[in-house]
């Protein structure tokens, strides 16, 4: 009877520590959520409209040309972020970044990348140092991301990195029928000319 017991309580145990491996797996996968940002669907097309709306809003009252949204960018800074880092890596000196790190409550664990993302690229327009990274005249793309990492402590740690490169200015006319019209044809021109 106490061998049935014993094997009993093993696999009982088994199935507990199981049970609670599937348990904190399936909440990691929960708790990180799928990057949102991620280059392709319709999600990521949302987030890339937020990310060049938030950045060309003062680019444009300073009369800079609008950053377009990168791919590439967008994992250079993935990759900035992944493991939440709290100092910047080093990047390239072809490039520019704003990089962030904050140790949060579980309270914004629920929090989508986008909204925290959206949110630091809002308070970096304030900031100074930040700004003028955002302004400068010679960076024509952008591309962001953020990552968010749990610790058993109950802090959650977020960073959040966006890249500015200089590359190819986007064009002006972005629709077909646009660019037919001879003033929009025009300032095509005059771009690809730069």
């Amino acid at each position: 009877m106490t061998c049935f017991i014993r094997n009993s309580f093993r696999l009982r145990h088994n199935m507990m520590c199981r049970t609670f491996a599937l348990v904190v797996l399936l909440s990691i996968v929960v708790l990180l959520d799928a990057r949102e940002y991620d280059c392709h669907g319709e999600r990521s097309r949302y987030f890339k409209e937020l990310v060049e709306s938030l950045h060309n809003k003062p680019r444009k009252v300073n009369n800079l040309a609008p950053l377009a949204y990168s791919c590439a960018l967008e994992q250079l800074a993935a990759d900035a972020v992944e493991g939440c880092p709290s100092m910047p890596p080093e990047i390239s000196k072809a490039y520019y970044s704003n990089f962030d790190h904050s140790e949060l409550d579980q309270g914004p664990i629920n929090t989508s990348h986008v909204t925290i993302t959206s949110r630091l690229i809002s308070y970096w327009r304030s900031r100074l140092q930040s700004r003028l990274k955002m302004l400068r005249p010679d960076i024509h793309r952008v591309g962001c991301a953020a990552a968010k990492c749990p610790e058993t402590s109950g802090i959650v740690n977020v960073t959040v990195a966006c890249i500015y490169g200089k590359g190819e200015r986007p064009l002006l006319c972005a629709d077909i029928e646009r660019r037919i019209s001879s003033k929009c044809a025009f300032r095509i021109m005059n771009q690809i000319g730069d």
